[in-house]
């Protein structure tokens, strides 16, 4: 209902949902069927989905927050896309953090996440079906994937500055 009554009324939030469809209804068929046929697939993706039924009512909020225009939209698959990056894909880019040891670097997610919404607006104000179909898919990624590296980014920025506090106190103490 959300998604038929107020997303797909908005030129960003239709545009983006015509390309999500593609994509989705690209392999969803394929993963139901396996899923009808393995109970242990079928439980793993029942609890997997359950951050993502509350990540969607948080994103309705939003767009009742902000309003019923474009605004709402994209406010509201912002909102969708960080939650998304962040919890289902933090784990990972974290863990992969950790293994490779990286050095942490905000310039890059962030420099992203901007040149992403700020494609979006010019999709919005060309009212091009086309231009906002890859804009709003191109801010959707950047954002899931902008997310996914600073929170983990972040997380190791305090653990470093813990670590040397700790550092510090041991040497004080010597």
């Amino acid at each position: 209902n959300f998604r038929d009554q107020r997303i797909m009324k908005t030129d960003s939030g239709s545009t983006f949902m015509t390309v999500f469809n593609q994509f989705y209804y690209g392999f969803s068929p394929q993963v139901a069927e396996y899923e009808r046929s393995n109970p242990i697939f079928k439980e793993v993706i029942k609890y997997s989905i359950y951050p993502l039924l509350g990540i969607l009512r948080v994103a309705e909020t939003t767009y009742n927050i902000t309003d019923n225009s474009e605004l709402g939209a994209i406010s509201t698959g912002l909102i969708a896309s960080m939650l998304i990056g962040a919890v289902y894909f933090s784990p990972f880019t974290l863990t992969l953090k950790l293994i490779r040891q990286n050095k942490t670097s905000f310039k890059k997610p962030a420099a992203l996440l901007t040149i992403s919404l700020s494609t979006v607006i010019i999709g919005i104000t060309t009212a091009n079906p086309i231009i906002l179909m890859i804009t709003t898919s191109f801010f959707v990624l950047s954002t899931i994937m902008g997310v996914s590296v600073l929170i983990p980014n972040m997380i190791m920025s305090v653990y470093n500055n813990i670590q040397r506090m700790y550092t510090k106190s041991d040497k004080k103490m010597v």
